[in-house]
C-alpha cells in the first residue's frame, strides 16, 4: 500500500521542526500590535486560507455579521470550551473580518456563508481587544500623553482614541466603573463595533482582595462588565464577545476559581454561549494545519477502504464500530491519521490538566509527524501503536509533563527503553520481531490508558472505564499486511512480562481490560525483591539445591551404572579429592567455558587440573567438567534470583505482609511455580557443555549434550541427556577392547621406546595421565590385560624386573596372576622373544642331531674313535671302487636318523645366514638343492644325503657344492662328513 507520505506531504515548517510550543497558541494583542511571530495570523488572507470553519465558527461569525447590519443576533457571546478548544482562534477569525481591508472575496470560505445566510459583506467595525493576559490592575497602559489605568479606560481609548478616552478620563482617575449611558454613548459613536475579551478572568482574579490597585477593585471590574454587557444590548450595531475557562480547574488557584465563577454569573445574564470546535471539526483542523492541501483524495479514500475492508473480515475481533459504514468516512476525514489518534486525544488527554485541546493536539501532533517524517515512515497510516516514545523525543516529553511521575520508568522499563520487556519479547519470538507486534500493543495501550491512571488529575472525575479491552487495542495496531492473530497473540506475552501492566478479567476474556499504571503490581513487586539477591553464596546455595534435584544420583551406563564416583558441585580445586575416583566436577555459571580449544575454557579447568590445594594434582585424568557456555551463562543466576523473589512474595502474603486481591494472590503463586520450572530448564538449557582434555599441554576438547527437555522428548531427565552425551562421545570408557589397549600402548609406549610395561604403573598411568583414555576405574583396564592374553591377541605378558627385557613371555594363556612384577609387553615384542626362545630349542636339537649323525655314520664304516678324526679319513681311508662294465652293488650308506643329545657347546654354526643352500650335482647336473637357513636345516639335508637315495659309484662324480652365506665352520662340516662317502665338496 502507499505509503502516506507519498500521499500527503507536511507543511514546511512541519517537515523542518520550525514550531515551538507557542506555534500554535494565538495571542490577540500581539497580532493586534503586529508583533506576532507567525506570519500567517498576522494577515487576513492567509488566516482564512488555513483555517477551516468549523460549524462552531460558521454560527459565531454569521451571527456578528448579523448583528454588525443590524438584522438580529446575539449581542453577548461567551464562548466556553476547555484550553485549546479554537476560543482565540475564533477572536482572531472576528477580528480580522473587521479590520480586513480587501474583499470578502479574497477571505476562503467567508463569501460563500455570507451569501448561504443571506447577508451582506461587512464593512470595517470599530475592534477592542480586552486581553488579560497583557493588561493588569496594577500598570497602566501608555498611549502617548494618555495612560490608560483601568479595564474601561483601555477600553475607552481603543472605541475611539483620545477623544473617547476623554468622555471616559474621569472614571478612569476615580477608579470608578462607568455608566451604561457613558458606555452607549461611545459605542454609539463608533458603529459598528465588537469588544475581544480574552482571559479577562486573569485580570479580575490578580484585583480580588486588593486596595489601592491602579486599576480598580474587583468590585468595580465586575460592575463595569456588567454596564458593558447591558450597553450591548442597547446599540444594534455592536456585539461583546468574550471567553471564559469552561470549568473552574481551568481558572487555577481559589482566587483564579472566584473570578471565574464571579464573571460567569455576570456575563451570564445576557450571553449566549457558543462552542467553537466539535470533534468532526478537529480533523480537518488538524489537516489544514500540518499538512499541504495538494493531495489526491482518490487515493486517500483507497487507503481508507482497504483498512475498512480488513475490519470487515476482523469484525469478531474489532469494536462495532469499526465495521459501521461512518467509520470509512471518518477515516477519510482523519487522514493521514487513525482517527483513533484524536479521538484518544480528545476524549482521554484532553482530560488532563494543563492540555489544551486544539492547540495542544496540533503541537502534539506537529511533533508527531515531524519524526515520522524524518524516520522516512513508510506506513500507510500513522497510527496511536507507531507513537515515537523513545528518549529525547518530544511527544515522550510532552506526554510526561501531562502525566504523574513515574510513567518515565513505565516507557523505559515495559516500551520503548533500550532493552524494554516489549524489545526483549520481540527478540525471544522472531514472529513479533519483524513487524513489532509487541511494540506496536504496548504503545498502544500506553497511549489509550496513562490519562486513566489513578493517581492522574483530571478534569472530569467520573471516568468509568479505566483500560480497553484487546478490540480496541487491535484497531490502533492492525494494518493490512499483518493478521489479527499475530497481535492477539502477543498480548498474553505483555501480561505476563511487562512490569506495569494491570489486568482485569481473566486471559482470554472478551470483556477483560488491560492498562498501564505507575503503581507497582505483584509482578514488579517480585523484581524489587529479586533486586536484593545479589549475593552470589546465596544463589549458589539454591543453584546447587536446583542443580541436585536437576541431576539426580548422576548418568549412568547402559547397563546401569553410575559414570561417576563422585560429583562435586560448584566447589573449588582444592575441594576436588586427588585420588582415583572418577569424577564430575560441575562448574558454577560465573565461571563459563566456550568452544574447542578456546582460551577461556583452558584458564577455567587449569587450577583444578594441576593442583590439589597448594600441591600438584596427581591423579589428573579422573575429572570431567560440565558447565555453562559464554552466552547465556548469567541466565540461571537471573532465573534463580526470580524464583526467590516470587517464593518471597508468597511468604509475604500468606503472612498477610501484603495485601493484594485474590488474583495476584493466584497469579503470585503461579508465576512462583513457573519461575522454578525456568530454573530447571535454565539449567537443562545452559549446561550443555562437557570438557576433558584431550593432551597433556591443557588443550581442551568439548562435547555438547543436548539437554532441551522438555523439546526432547525421549531424553526425560538432565542426567539422561549427560549420560547420551558421553556415549555420543565415548568420553567414558565402561569397557575396554584389546584393540584400544593395543593402539594405545602403541602409541604412548612403543613408540617413546617402552615395549614392556609394569601392568600396575599402566594402570596408574591410565589414572594420572590425560592423554590417556579415561576409564571408569583401573578395573577396567585390568580385565582388558586379561582378556588380551586369554585371547591371545592385542599385547604380551611376562613376569619379571621391569628394567630387563623378559625372556619369557606369555602370548595366550587362561588366566594371570596379577603381581607387582607383571609386566605388559608389546604383541611383536612378544612374539619375537617367544620365537627366539623357540629358534634356540629347536637348533639345540639340530646340533645334537648333527653330532648324532656324524658319530652313527662312522660307526658304521667300522672305524674306531681315533679314526673319527676327519684328518685320519682324508688321508688313510678311501671307498673301494668298481669297473665301469660291472659296477659293484650299490653300498647303501645312511645317515642314521639322529637322536635326541645335548647342544654343542660351539656357536659357530649359528653363522648361517639365511640364504645360505648346498647344491648335489652329478658330472655337473644338478640332482637337489638344499635351502640352509640354520643347524636344523642343515641337518635334514645332511641326513637325506646319507639316506641311501644317492649312490656312489667310481665313474660318476658326485659333488656337493656349499653357496656363498655358509660360514667356514658350517662348510667344514659338510665338507668332513661327506669326504667319508667320496662326495667332492666345494665352496662358492
Amino acid at each position: 500500500m502507499t505509503p502516506w507520505r507519498n500521499i500527503i506531504h507536511p507543511s514546511d515548517d512541519v517537515k523542518e521542526h520550525r514550531f515551538d510550543a507557542s506555534s500554535f497558541a494565538i495571542d490577540l494583542s500581539l497580532v493586534r500590535s503586529g508583533k506576532a511571530k507567525q506570519q500567517t495570523y498576522l494577515d487576513a488572507q492567509s488566516f482564512f486560507e488555513h483555517t477551516f470553519l468549523t460549524r462552531g465558527l460558521r454560527e459565531l461569525i454569521a451571527t456578528v455579521v448579523s448583528r454588525w447590519n443590524g438584522v438580529g443576533g446575539e449581542p453577548v457571546i461567551q464562548m466556553q470550551t476547555g484550553f485549546g478548544g479554537g476560543k482565540t482562534h475564533s477572536l482572531l477569525a472576528l477580528y480580522h473580518l473587521a479590520t480586513c481591508k480587501c474583499s470578502v472575496r479574497d477571505l476562503a470560505g467567508i463569501e460563500e456563508l455570507l451569501q448561504e445566510r443571506g447577508l451582506e459583506p461587512p464593512k470595517q467595525a470599530q475592534v477592542v481587544v480586552l486581553d488579560g493576559t497583557h493588561l493588569s490592575p496594577s500598570k497602566p497602559v501608555v498611549h502617548g500623553d494618555i495612560e490608560a489605568r483601568t479595564l474601561w479606560g483601555e477600553w475607552a481609548w481603543q472605541m475611539g482614541g483620545d477623544a473617547a478616552y476623554r468622555l471616559m478620563e474621569q472614571n478612569d482617575r476615580d477608579r470608578t466603573p462607568p455608566t451604561i449611558d457613558l458606555i452607549s454613548e461611545i459605542m454609539g459613536a463608533h458603529l459598528p463595533c465588537i469588544t475581544l475579551m480574552d482571559e479577562i478572568a486573569m485580570y479580575y482574579g490578580a484585583a480580588m482582595n486588593k486596595k489601592g490597585l491602579m486599576g480598580g477593585t474587583a468590585a468595580s471590574i465586575r460592575s463595569f462588565m456588567q454596564n458593558l454587557s447591558t450597553a450591548m444590548g442597547q446599540n444594534d450595531r455592536s456585539v461583546l464577545v468574550s471567553i471564559l475557562p469552561v470549568s473552574t480547574s481551568e481558572a487555577g488557584d481559589a482566587q483564579g476559581t472566584e473570578a471565574f465563577d464571579a464573571l460567569k454569573t455576570t456575563l451570564g445574564r445576557v450571553n449566549s454561549i457558543w462552542t467553537p470546535t466539535d470533534r468532526e471539526d478537529s480533523f480537518e483542523i488538524v489537516r489544514r494545519q500540518l499538512f499541504k492541501q495538494d493531495y489526491d483524495k482518490d487515493q486517500v479514500r483507497a487507503i481508507c477502504r482497504a483498512y475498512c475492508d480488513m475490519y470487515r473480515q476482523e469484525r469478531d475481533r474489532l469494536p462495532p464500530k469499526a465495521v459501521d459504514d461512518r467509520y470509512f468516512e471518518r477515516m477519510c476525514k482523519a487522514y493521514p491519521f487513525h482517527p483513533e489518534i484524536i479521538d484518544q486525544l480528545y476524549d482521554q488527554w484532553s482530560t488532563l490538566s494543563g492540555f489544551q485541546q486544539t492547540r495542544g493536539v496540533l503541537r502534539w501532533l506537529a511533533d508527531f509527524v515531524h519524526q515520522l517524517w524524518r524516520d522516512n515512515n513508510q506506513d500507510p497510516l500513522i497510527q496511536p501503536s507507531m507513537l515515537p516514545l523513545q528518549s529525547g523525543s518530544p511527544i515522550r516529553n510532552e506526554m510526561l509533563n501531562l502525566l504523574p511521575k513515574g510513567f518515565d520508568a513505565v516507557i523505559d522499563s515495559d516500551i520503548a527503553g533500550h532493552g524494554s520487556r516489549a524489545h526483549e519479547i520481540e527478540r525471544q519470538n522472531e514472529r513479533f520481531e519483524v513487524p513489532h507486534s509487541a511494540l506496536a500493543m504496548a504503545k498502544a495501550l500506553f497511549f489509550c490508558t496513562a490519562p486513566l491512571c489513578s493517581t492522574v488529575t483530571t478534569r472530569n472525575l467520573e471516568i468509568s472505564k479505566k483500560g480497553v479491552g484487546l478490540d480496541l487495542l487491535l484497531l490502533c495496531c492492525l494494518t493490512p499486511a499483518v493478521s489479527a492473530s499475530l497481535y492477539a497473540d502477543v498480548m498474553p506475552k505483555l501480561n505476563e512480562k511487562l512490569s506495569y501492566i494491570y489486568r482485569r478479567g481473566q486471559e482470554g476474556d472478551r470483556n477483560a481490560i488491560y492498562y498501564f499504571d505507575v503503581r507497582i503490581n505483584i509482578r514488579r513487586e517480585a523484581e524489587n525483591r529479586q533486586g536484593k539477591y545479589r549475593d552470589e553464596v546465596e544463589i549458589q546455595e539454591e543453584l546447587f539445591n536446583q542443580f541436585k534435584k536437576a541431576i539426580g544420583q548422576g548418568p549412568k551406563s547402559k547397563s546401569g551404572e553410575l559414570l561417576f564416583d563422585k560429583i562435586n558441585c560448584f566447589v573449588q580445586p582444592s575441594q576436588v579429592a586427588d585420588n582415583t575416583d572418577l569424577q564430575l566436577v560441575v562448574l558454577p555459571p560465573s565461571q563459563p567455558f566456550g568452544d574447542t580449544s578456546d582460551e577461556q575454557t583452558i584458564a577455567v579447568i587449569k587450577p583444578y587440573i594441576e593442583t590439589f590445594g597448594d600441591r600438584p594434582r596427581v591423579y589428573q585424568n579422573r575429572l570431567v567438567f560440565l558447565g555453562v557456555t559464554r552466552p547465556d551463562g548469567n541466565a540461571i543466576n537471573d532465573y534463580l534470583r526470580k524464583y526467590l523473589a516470587w517464593m518471597e512474595v508468597c511468604q509475604a502474603i500468606e503472612k498477610g505482609e501484603l495485601n493484594v486481591d485474590t488474583y495476584s494472590r493466584d497469579q503470585a503463586k503461579e508465576e512462583a511455580e513457573k519461575a522454578k520450572k525456568q530454573v530447571m530448564n535454565a539449567i537443562k538449557r545452559n549446561y550443555t557443555r562437557i570438557c576433558v582434555l584431550s593432551k597433556g599441554d591443557f588443550s581442551s576438547k568439548t562435547y555438547r549434550c543436548d539437554c532441551r527437555d522438555p523439546y526432547d522428548e525421549q531424553t526425560k531427565t538432565f542426567a539422561e541427556a549427560i549420560q547420551k552425551a558421553f556415549e555420543a562421545a565415548s568420553l567414558i570408557y565402561m569397557r575396554y577392547t584389546p584393540s584400544s589397549l593395543e593402539q594405545e600402548f602403541d602409541n604412548q609406549y612403543v613408540d617413546t621406546g617402552h615395549r614392556w610395561y609394569s601392568a600396575e604403573r599402566l594402570c596408574s598411568d591410565y589414572m594420572r595421565y590425560v592423554n590417556l583414555p579415561k576409564l571408569r576405574n583401573a578395573d577396567v583396564l585390568k580385565s582388558c590385560i586379561e582378556r588380551c592374553i586369554r585371547e591371545g591377541q592385542a599385547i604380551g605378558a611376562a613376569y619379571g624386573d621391569a628394567g630387563e627385557q623378559p625372556d619369557n613371555v606369555i602370548l595366550q594363556q587362561d588366566s594371570l596372576e596379577w603381581t607387582d612384577d607383571l609386566l605388559i609387553v608389546e604383541r611383536n615384542l612378544a612374539e619375537e622373544i617367544d620365537e627366539e626362545r623357540r629358534r634356540l630349542q629347536d637348533e639345540a636339537v639340530a646340533k645334537a642331531q648333527i653330532a648324532e649323525a656324524v658319530r652313527q655314520a662312522t660307526l658304521s664304516q667300522g672305524l674306531t674313535a681315533e679314526e673319527t678324526d676327519p684328518g685320519f679319513l682324508k688321508s688313510e681311508k678311501t671307498l673301494p671302487g668298481t669297473s665301469l662294465d660291472a659296477p659293484p652293488e650299490p653300498r647303501a650308506t645312511r645317515l642314521p636318523t639322529p637322536q635326541k643329545a645335548a647342544a654343542p657347546e660351539t656357536e659357530a654354526d649359528e653363522a648361517v645366514e639365511p640364504g645360505a643352500s648346498i647344491t648335489l650335482s652329478r658330472d655337473g647336473a644338478s640332482v637337489q638343492d638344499f635351502e640352509i637357513n640354520g643347524l636344523t636345516e642343515l641337518a635334514k639335508a645332511l641326513k637325506t644325503l646319507n639316506s641311501g637315495q644317492y649312490t656312489v659309484r667310481m665313474d660318476v662324480e658326485f659333488r656337493i657344492t656349499c653357496h656363498q652365506g655358509m660360514s667356514a665352520e658350517a662348510f667344514n662340516t659338510i665338507k668332513e662328513t661327506a669326504q667319508r662317502f667320496e662326495y667332492h665338496t666345494t665352496k662358492e
